[in-house]
C-alpha cells in the first residue's frame, strides 16, 4: 500500500478507537481510502496513454526531462 492510503488507514483507526468516528463511517471512508490507492497507478498509466503524455512511472533519474525544478 502506498503511503497516503497507509496514512489514511492510521488516521481512520486513531478517529474511530477516540469514538469520533461510527462504525459505518469508518467503513465507508476505509473503502474509499484503499479503493482510491489501488486505482491511482492505472488510472495514471491510462491516463498518460490516452493524452500521449510521459508517464512519471516511466521516468528515470538520469533522464534531464523528467526532472522538474
Amino acid at each position: 500500500m502506498q503511503t497516503k492510503g497507509m496514512m489514511e488507514v492510521v488516521v481512520l483507526t486513531v478517529l474511530l478507537e477516540a469514538q469520533a468516528l461510527s462504525a459505518t463511517c469508518f467503513s465507508g471512508l476505509l473503502f474509499m481510502a484503499i479503493a482510491t490507492t489501488i486505482f491511482t497507478a492505472p488510472t495514471l498509466r491510462l491516463t498518460c496513454h490516452l493524452t500521449s503524455l510521459p508517464c512519471p512511472s516511466k521516468a528515470t533519474a538520469n533522464d534531464p526531462s523528467s526532472k522538474t525544478h
